[in-house]
């Protein structure tokens, strides 16, 4: 029997704003070059008017010509992937003006998520509610048994971190079983 894939972890990628392109390549196993992420992940940034912080706080990295996904393309460590400057846009709510070129990217297998993405929220912050941590699995090998609820925003008794909840991320757990 050979092994099968399990994958977990906060993704930092919700669902508000459209299937992210993480979630995209691990349901469906290709992430196509002009998703609308590549756009959104050039422009992104942790906090408002980040740019006028102390620079001393932030690392900045020389960026080489064309841009990382450029520069990360014609490397030989990419092969069988097609380059080409994106078409499609980021969602309505974000903008960005920075040129982009994505990668076609394929994935050696597709995953399902443990809770079909139907978990509410993983994070509950003051002015911020997402999915941002999943559990992913091979189909074909694992089945979900149970999945163990996720508190609800009464439970929670307001935003997280808490006494009851020290964490800004609530844990998402499932019982799995082989399929035979």
């Amino acid at each position: 029997r050979r092994p099968s894939i399990m994958f977990c972890g906060d993704l930092n990628s919700d669902l508000n704003d459209g299937v992210p392109g993480v979630v995209e390549l691990l349901q469906s196993g290709k992430l196509d070059a002009d998703h609308w992420d590549w756009r959104m992940g050039a422009s992104f940034k942790w906090g408002m008017n980040e740019e006028d912080g102390d620079p001393s706080q932030q690392a900045a990295a020389p960026k080489p010509p064309g841009g990382v996904l450029a520069a990360q393309a014609a490397t030989p460590d990419f092969q069988d992937s097609t380059v080409k400057p994106l078409a499609a846009t980021a969602p309505e709510e974000a903008s960005c003006s920075i040129s982009v070129t994505g990668i076609h990217v394929k994935a050696p297998v597709v995953l399902n998520s443990a809770d079909g993405l139907k978990t509410k929220f993983t994070n509950y912050t003051s002015g911020y509610k997402a999915l941002l941590d999943y559990v992913w699995h091979q189909p074909e090998d694992l089945q979900v048994l149970v999945q163990h609820p996720v508190p609800d925003e009464q439970q929670l008794g307001g935003f997280i971190p808490n006494p009851a909840f020290p964490s800004d991320h609530l844990a998402v757990v499932f019982d799995l079983t082989p399929r035979v």
